[in-house]
């Protein structure tokens, strides 16, 4: 091997470690949980500047009565309400707006029993 190739092999190694992707970081917050009557949680997520796409997943099952779950921004607004009645089930895969706070996620049972499993996935 003579020292053109080698100095070639040598660049490209130097390529290829420097232009190594990252994975992406991502974060998830929520429920994910069977539900009995008078049952209820709230969950608070910090969203910073580093945050670049909020996505909200997840299912909400009513086997008996009926489920509430809600999302709202730092501002104050709910971005999401999901009410199912037994018996009754909602997918969940929503993009919501980035915005800078406190988020919060809530879920109440009015008399019913189910499962939710909500997810609000930060993507950095």
């Amino acid at each position: 091997m003579n020292i053109r190739e080698t100095i070639l092999i040598m660049t490209s190694v130097a390529m290829t470690a420097l232009s190594a992707c990252e994975p992406i970081a991502s974060d998830r917050f929520g429920f994910d949980l069977p539900v009995g009557p008078r049952s209820g949680g709230i969950n608070n997520v910090e969203v910073d500047f580093t945050v670049s796409a909020i996505r909200l997943t997840g299912n909400i099952i009513a086997s008996e009565g009926a489920l509430v779950a809600e999302i709202m921004s730092p501002s104050g607004a709910v971005v999401f309400s999901a009410s199912v009645e037994a018996p009754g089930e909602v997918h969940i895969d929503k993009s919501l707006p980035v915005e800078e706070g406190e988020w919060r996620m809530r879920y109440f049972s009015l008399n019913g029993k189910g499962v939710i499993r909500m997810h609000l996935n930060l993507v950095r």
